[in-house]
């Protein structure tokens, strides 16, 4: 790969061309900007899908991005999904099957591994909310960025 030498500064030729591309669409906002706006661009276009029936009594309701992080709001059809018997164990259970989806997802599908590098990226924790339809039990299950 060519490299531009300047002094004792060595760039490989695509990550001068991100650095620049980065400066002048961005300004001095810098790229964890730019992810950010990327991000909520994302969100908003995910928005217009919405709502989702996923299947197994659960349907995707919303997502939003609030305090650093992304949400995902479901609500859960409780004939189906009792979540009055959820305990910590199936809390780590579903959480380790996301992480697993997550990283699956990623790799077969473009827009799933942009979202997810979007925020790994910018530190963007990605909380699960999981709200029963007749006691209206919350469950917040939040995978962290740096688990992605």
């Amino acid at each position: 790969m060519k490299e531009i030498r300047k002094n004792k500064w060595s760039l490989s030729l695509n990550q001068f061309m991100v650095a620049m591309l980065c400066f002048l669409a961005f300004g001095l906002t810098g790229c964890k900007s730019s992810s950010l706006a990327t991000l909520k661009s994302s969100v908003e276009t995910g928005k217009n899908l919405l709502p989702m029936d996923l299947g197994n009594g659960i349907t995707m309701t919303d997502m939003y991005l609030s305090n650093g992080s992304l949400y995902y709001i479901y609500e859960v059809d409780e004939d189906q999904v009792p979540l009055a018997s959820w305990n910590d164990e199936v809390i780590a259970n579903v959480k380790a099957v996301i992480i697993n989806e997550l990283k699956t997802s990623a790799q077969g599908d473009a827009s799933n591994a942009q979202l997810i590098h979007l925020c790994s990226q910018t530190g963007t924790d990605i909380i699960f909310r999981y709200k029963g339809n007749q006691t209206g039990i919350e469950y917040d299950i939040t995978v962290g960025s740096n688990e992605l």
